[in-house]
């Protein structure tokens, strides 16, 4: 049962219809509500029984006149694929408001059996895990079928469910092959998801829709054997077929207790690789560490762990990041680069770096601790010097950092300026004329994006695929401009630098290639294309 809030204006009614009431497995019909004088601010959720399964596609609003009044009458179309034979029911629909409750009656759809010759059953997995995963632990949704039939394209929509989330910045890999015996086509699909929340869940099924050539009718001809008017070879049509894949049912634990100290909730299997550039320096000299970790978790947000150890200066890069599926598993990397310049002469030990993490197959915490780095440093640290401009030295003591630069700050009285502290100021005219150009002429073409966008948005066309492709040109062109990139360039992993609200628009857009155009929320993307 559906309970919606609406505010109703005169005597409401609401009517749910199917425009057809069989059809067969793998097959779409269409699903239309409609609600008179009775306004309702976003479509309802129509739930659908396993079996089958309900998209949003379009609303409209007109105004009629009936029984002498003007009534405002809102149509919702979803689509419905028929994934299992069977009989179902949908609604009945309530619509709640002050001055009462109008409901429309629930509808029936049987659902025939799946006729011979299509596409094989899709066999879905997660891979190498057992049942049991953890939270924070990611898990890769294997799809695979075959078929020996004309299969023309296919397009997947992944299975939604709460407790996975989609794993960010990791796009899907799909891989299609050809058949030799007994011919046709088969293709698997892997997509990586990640263990949010504790509990019994079923991963519902993933579906394929799946269009396949057909071969078509002859026409007779008036004109009897008339090769114009008869089959060209070579010409067929088009068959569209909804697949489901099987329910996966699998309980996400929450991470035991025992956590080690300085654990960050890395989730996986990993490895550490730690590399000096030199195990032997002079004070002020700097020596890199290279530190790798690689492994079958997300690694977003780790960090190495300080390393307290007097006399020395140490610096971090912003590390390097990266995740990709491979051979059915997630495979991540983090590369980092620490700066260590030393203050003092003699040994100097550097401790162990430890990194820990949860290990899903063996349900344990595992602690890496790797080995110590002796430095052999020599100079002295009064005697120290760094090389200034012209050969000039400045004694180590007047040294100072210039923020996460390990520079130093030339404090020599001895080297003045050749300008006069009266007209210094204008050796910052031409720097400070080139930046306010480029500024004026950065908002320029904002300000003309945003109008041209307003303009686009009022001239949407109505059908929905050709809607879905104009509400993703409009975003890319918003996303290219703040980027400063061509709209071939926008991609996942450069809209994540965007805001979550622009990464969220990206995953719609994406979804919306398999789910129809339906799902995407237009004013929350608007909102965004124009900045407001």
């Amino acid at each position: 049962m559906i309970a919606i809030v609406a505010s109703v204006a005169l005597a409401a009614q609401v009517v749910l219809q199917l425009d057809e009431r069989e059809v067969r497995a793998g097959e779409t019909i269409g699903l239309t509500l409609q609600v008179v004088d009775a306004r309702l601010k976003v479509a309802p959720k129509i739930d659908a029984p396993p079996g089958l399964r309900v998209s949003f596609l379009t609303q409209t609003s007109t105004r009629a006149t009936m029984n002498f009044s003007s009534v405002n009458i809102q149509t919702f179309r979803y689509e419905v694929a028929a994934l299992e034979a069977g009989d179902y029911t949908l609604g009945p629909v309530e619509l709640a408001s002050a001055e009462g409750t109008i409901s429309a009656p629930a509808v029936k759809l049987h659902v025939a059996a799946r006729p011979a010759g299509s596409l094989d059953k899709l066999v879905a997995d997660l891979g190498a895990a057992s049942g049991v995963a953890y939270v924070g632990q990611v898990l890769v949704y294997h799809l695979a079928y075959k078929t020996s039939s004309r299969l023309v394209n296919a397009r997947w929509a992944p299975p939604e469910v709460e407790g996975l989330t989609p794993e960010p910045n990791v796009e899907p890999v799909t891989t299609e092959y050809d058949l030799v015996d007994p011919g046709g086509k088969g293709a698997e699909l892997w997509y990586a998801y990640r263990a949010s929340k504790p509990g019994q869940i079923e991963i519902p099924a993933g579906v394929l829709l799946a269009q396949f050539a057909t071969e078509r009718r002859r026409r007779p001809s008036p004109f009897g054997s008339d090769p114009f008017f008869g089959d060209l070879p070579g010409l067929s049509d088009v068959r569209t077929e909804n697949v489901a894949s099987e329910r996966i049912p699998i309980e996400i634990r929450a991470l035991p207790a025992g956590a080690p100290a300085g654990f960050s909730g890395l989730v996986g299997d990993f490895t550490v690789d730690v590399q000096a550039s030199s195990s032997r320096a002079a004070v002020g000299d700097t020596i890199t560490l290279d530190v790798t970790v690689a492994g079958s978790g997300p690694l977003g947000g780790v960090k190495l762990p300080p390393l307290g150890v007097d006399g020395l200066r140490v610096y971090d890069d912003t590390p390097v990041v990266g995740a990709a599926l491979s051979e059915g598993r997630l495979k991540a990397t983090a590369q980092f680069k620490r700066a260590i310049v030393p203050e003092r002469p003699g040994t100097i030990d550097l401790p162990p770096l430890d990194l820990s993490w949860f290990d899903p197959v063996r349900g344990e915490y595992v602690v890496h601790q790797g080995e110590a780095i002796r430095l052999d440093v020599s100079g002295s640290a009064d005697a120290a010097a760094v090389e200034g401009f012209g050969g000039s030295t400045v004694n180590r003591g007047a040294v100072a950092s210039l923020g996460d630069d390990i520079l130093p700050v030339r404090t020599d009285p001895s080297t003045s300026s050749p300008w006069p502290g009266r007209f210094a100021w204008t050796l910052l005219l031409p720097g400070s004329l080139m930046l306010l150009g480029e500024a004026v002429s950065r908002l320029r073409p904002q300000r003309g994006a945003t109008a041209a966008a307003r303009l686009h948005f009022g001239e949407l066309p109505a059908d929905p695929e050709a809607r879905l492709g104009a509400l993703e040109r409009l975003f890319r062109e918003a996303a290219a401009l703040r980027l400063d990139c061509s709209e071939g360039e926008v991609t996942r992993e450069r809209v994540a630098g965007l805001g979550e609200e622009a990464l969220h628009c990206f995953r719609e857009l994406e979804l919306a290639r398999y789910r129809g155009a339906g799902i995407v929320d237009e004013p929350r993307l608007r909102r965004w294309v124009e900045g407001r």
